[in-house]
């Protein structure tokens, strides 16, 4: 056997369900000539004195391969760590990962779960999801053999990637190729336009018919819903094959929503093609300390006290300076770090605020200046020294007018973040306990999904990005983690949100994604979408223009009443 092919890799746990995945993963090594690697992930923590018992299970697993493909060569790993991150490492250095969609332990119920839809989107291979794969885990069970290898396709790079692999899977099994594309358009019924698009679709199929002139191939143009057609497609094929990425007709992201619901509901094996190549996280452009300076204005108002508060958390979570700035004009005490005992007799509720800071954090971390002059000149000098300005939510002092925190969002060189006062809790939205970022395509919002994601890699929380539009037929969202959606009919802004998302997100493969488009005005879709969210980040233009539309209607809105803590971001320019 050649040593320079790269191995097939399986997940196990003991279970039926990875039984059956290492019978399928015995046949694909024994087919393409290669090695299998038997891979095993104990979890975190390994539970006391159960290693030695756990470890037994990638042992086993060679075993049964033996019996069923003897000429494979067959190396074990057990590691210690979360399943999903051993099995992304090892797809590094693998040609495919096969994993059971039901399971015991670290690799149970992948249909639902987040280890299989966390390869699905992640891997740096093609990854093989064996649906109800406890049908082949007996040791006389044998594999479908009949039936045809259907892909699904719609032009795009991705489906290419699909098309040559579903090729190569229907040689190797001597089966028969259906190529689906789903037909969507009202004038299906068209003998031009059908005729027009089964010509494309010979196009793309001909170099690899050429390559492959053995194969069978079947061309299928199916009216229909994309993900409905190749669920269905699925009943009576040995396996479905679908892109990573595409058009939006088989694709998404990271993972399409399309090829996430195929992986949800198929009634077979699913193969999602992925390009090889190396996946870590070394790209995300962080340290342990986001900000090394957060600046808070205060101004004697309990919203500025939540806001000081909040930047305290901050603070002790990121290992940062903070640098309170107290804009009160009738203050009688006027400079930097003033004397604690006068402040005590002059304004007692900021001294006991200062000492609370200081316990917490460590007086040489903190530092207290009284402004003389106005709010917004001395906010904004505040802003020049720090990484990121934290104010309480405030109305502004007359109608018509920009409040003090939405004018120094308008102007700060660094994100400020606007912290609602101790206000009764807005009501849950679908994505309470995430980061919600706003992206309308804008240089802007790139910015704000920027932030977004390095705030939720820090703080180990889920991001959605969301898109709203006026023309979206209902509320929507697809999850990149459970590969769920929540939507009647796809909407076109989801791969504006996707060509938005996924070069950022690349960078964070732990952050768990939702993309979503909700229908509305945008202040009304983002504000529904942000009740009960950790953070709401949005984007601020680029300094050449003027205040009020700098900051935008949108941010403009939310600066002024928050739903949750706002953060405004701004682009260079």
């Amino acid at each position: 056997m050649p040593g320079d092919i790269a191995p097939i890799v399986v997940g196990v746990d003991g279970s039926a369900a990875s039984r059956g995945a290492v019978r399928w993963a015995a046949d694909e090594a024994a087919r393409h000539g290669c090695a299998l690697t038997v891979v095993h992930a104990l979890g975190i923590p390994v539970p006391f004195g159960l290693y030695e018992q756990e470890a037994t299970h990638a042992g086993d697993a060679a075993a049964l391969v033996h019996g069923w493909e003897p000429a494979v060569k067959v190396e074990t790993v057990v590691a210690v760590g979360e399943p999903s991150d051993v099995l992304r490492e090892q797809s590094n250095r693998a040609r495919l990962v096969v994993v059971g969609s039901r399971g015991l332990g670290g690799f149970a119920g992948l249909l639902l779960g987040s280890v299989g839809a966390h390869l699905s989107a992640h891997a740096a291979c093609p990854v093989l999801v064996v649906h109800h794969a406890e049908r082949w885990a007996g040791p006389e069970a044998s594999l479908p053999r009949n039936g045809p290898v259907v892909v699904g396709v719609d032009g795009s790079s991705g489906s290419a990637l699909a098309l040559g692999l579903a090729f190569e899977e229907a040689a190797c099994r001597h089966l028969p190729l259906a190529v689906v594309r789903a037909w969507p358009e009202p004038d299906f019924d068209s003998a031009s336009a059908e005729a027009a698009a089964r010509h494309a679709l010979a196009a793309e199929v001909e170099p690899w018919q050429a390559k492959y002139p053995d194969v069978k191939v079947d061309l299928w143009l199916v009216h229909g819903a994309p993900a409905e057609v190749l669920t269905r497609s699925s009943e009576h094929a040995v396996m479905v094959v679908v892109g990573a990425r595409g058009r939006g007709g088989f694709t998404g992201s990271r993972l399409g929503s399309v090829s996430g619901q195929v992986l949800h509901h198929a009634a077979g094996p699913v193969l999602i093609a992925r390009a090889a190549g190396p996946v870590t996280e070394a790209a995300a452009p962080l340290t342990d300390r986001p900000y090394r300076r957060i600046g808070v204005g205060v101004d004697g108002t309990e919203s500025g006290w939540t806001a000081l508060s909040w930047a305290c958390d901050e603070a002790e979570a990121g290992a940062a300076d903070v640098a309170i700035r107290h804009t009160d004009p009738s203050h009688r005490i006027r400079g930097p770090r003033p004397d604690l005992p006068a402040l005590e007799l002059a304004d007692p509720v900021l001294a006991r605020h200062l000492r609370a800071v200081s316990d917490r954090l460590g007086g040489q971390r903190v530092d207290l200046d009284v402004a003389d002059g106005g709010a917004v000149a001395a906010l904004l000098d505040l802003a020049d020294r720090a990484d990121l300005l934290v104010l309480g939510a405030a109305a502004p002092a007359r109608p018509g007018h920009l409040s003090t925190a939405a004018r120094v969002a308008a102007h700060a060189p660094v994100p400020v973040v606007i912290v609602p006062g101790p206000e009764p809790p807005h009501a849950q939205g679908s994505f309470a306990g995430h980061v919600v970022v706003g992206v309308d395509g804008s240089a802007a919002s790139h910015f704000a999904i920027r932030f977004g994601y390095q705030y939720a890699y820090h703080h180990r929380v889920p991001l959605a990005a969301v898109h709203v539009s006026a023309h979206a037929a209902g509320d929507f969202w697809f999850d990149e983690t459970t590969l769920e959606t929540h939507f009647a009919t796809e909407p076109e802004s989801i791969e504006l949100l996707a060509a938005a998302v996924e070069p950022v997100a690349a960078r964070f493969p732990r952050v768990p994604l939702k993309r979503a488009v909700f229908l509305g005005p945008p202040a009304e879709g983002l504000r529904r979408a942000a009740g009960g969210a950790v953070l709401l980040v949005l984007g601020r233009h680029g300094h050449r223009l003027p205040a009020p539309l700098r900051l935008g209607s949108v941010s403009r809105a939310f600066a002024d009443r928050p739903p949750c803590v706002v953060a405004i971001v701004g682009s260079p320019g």
